[in-house]
């Protein structure tokens, strides 16, 4: 076996690379600035994170109409601008709708919706219903009552698995696959009219053009997002 010893090899008009017809073998550290052509028979490449569980995509965003961009297509967000009054009639609650599909392999759907709440009576009772695609998720209740004139920032979070080998469960939000867009939202009705409140404003926030005071019952915009989780 011969061996050449050289700095360096150039194609025959001084700029164009050389070529190895025949392909090449090389033992020892191969350097190159960039790589063209197909690597699908290169071995030793991380593939990157392969674990089963890991974040796929995220957004939590206010509800200002402004759509977002996901793997599947884009996601309509709501244009909450004022208040909502909690009525007696099961209401959806303003911000809390989205139409969304994950991206695939996604095994777990975790949805958000965060809003203000105030009373509107003294002390106030308030039920919620979580629904996917108008199913309401029995085993999620969702409650808020509170006593003398209170006000707070609620948080509304709840996992929606997907699981082809279990059967599909609308009590807990468990579909076999989630291979199209489904509706999620939020509903609420007052327990009666002695206990009534209202979303999306607060009491004592600051001036919406004055930072140095206070206004009572300043609006205060919701926000909802996604956490699709799953493998790549």
């Amino acid at each position: 076996m011969s061996e050449i010893r050289v700095e360096n090899i150039i194609g025959e008009t001084g700029t164009d690379a050389v070529k190895f017809t025949k392909g090449i073998n090389a033992t020892g550290i191969v350097t190159a600035t960039s790589f063209a052509g197909s690597g699908a028979a290169l071995t030793g490449i991380s593939a990157g994170n392969t674990n089963g569980m890991q974040v796929l995509e995220e957004f939590f965003v206010p509800c200002d109409g402004t759509a977002v961009t996901t793997a599947q297509g884009s996601v309509s967000i709501q244009n909450v601008s004022t208040s909502q009054d909690i009525t007696s009639t099961l209401t959806t609650c303003t911000g809390s709708e989205i139409s969304y599909q994950p991206p695939a392999n996604t095994k777990i759907v975790i949805y958000t919706y965060q809003f203000a709440y105030t009373y509107k009576d003294a002390a106030t009772l308030t039920g919620f219903m979580l629904q996917l695609d108008g199913a309401k998720v029995n085993k999620r209740p969702f409650t808020v009552r509170t006593n003398d004139n209170d006000f707070q920032m609620q948080t509304f979070i709840h996992p929606f698995r997907i699981e082809s080998g279990l059967s599909a469960d609308p009590d807990v939000g468990r579909v076999q696959s989630w291979n199209s867009a489904k509706t999620i939202r939020v509903l609420a009705r007052y327990w009666s009219n002695s206990f009534e409140a209202s979303l999306h404003k607060f009491g004592e926030g600051f001036h919406n053009t004055d930072a140095n005071n206070l206004d009572n019952n300043v609006f205060s915009i919701p926000c909802v997002g996604i956490k699709a989780i799953g493998s790549v």
